[in-house]
């Protein structure tokens, strides 16, 4: 069996579908992926790293284990506490479509630090509450 060149694209998109249901986002509204969320209230997933092998036999790659972190930017602390335990209560992620799994990475945890941030012009500072996920994914290179 040969790779699927979209199996990477279509098990991001699959992982982004479920985590967006379970916490009422929407994709490229206030859920992205692989890019900075661009507003306070949103968040993303970041796939790459990782590279673990498993499934080879016969020297065929059929699946394959990426890292991938998901960071959010809330406005209060008790959003990024709902975004947080709505997202874990969504995971893992089992046998759907080409996701073999996605979970928190082995002996993860997840943090929610908050930040001063710039809000612009005279307006000062903003506290923002940052989330990060670690979390990993194993999928089927062999289908999208």
């Amino acid at each position: 069996m040969a790779i699927d060149p979209d199996s990477l694209t279509a098990a991001k998109q699959k992982v982004m579908d479920i985590i967006a249901a379970a916490n009422g986002s929407e994709h490229e509204k206030n859920a992205f992926i692989g890019r900075l969320p661009p507003a306070i209230d949103t968040w993303a997933i970041f796939f790459g790293g990782g590279g673990d092998v498993r499934n080879t036999w016969n020297h065929e790659i059929t699946e394959l284990r990426c890292d991938s972190d998901i960071v959010g930017y809330f406005s209060s602390q008790p959003g990024a506490d709902r975004f947080v335990m709505l997202t874990l209560d969504a995971l893992p992620i089992r046998n759907q479509g080409n996701v073999a799994w996605y979970r928190m990475r082995s002996g993860g945890m997840f943090k929610i630090d908050p930040e001063c941030r710039p809000v612009g012009g005279d307006a000062g500072n903003q506290i923002l509450w940052v989330v990060r996920i670690g979390t990993e994914l194993v999928f089927d290179t062999t289908s999208s």
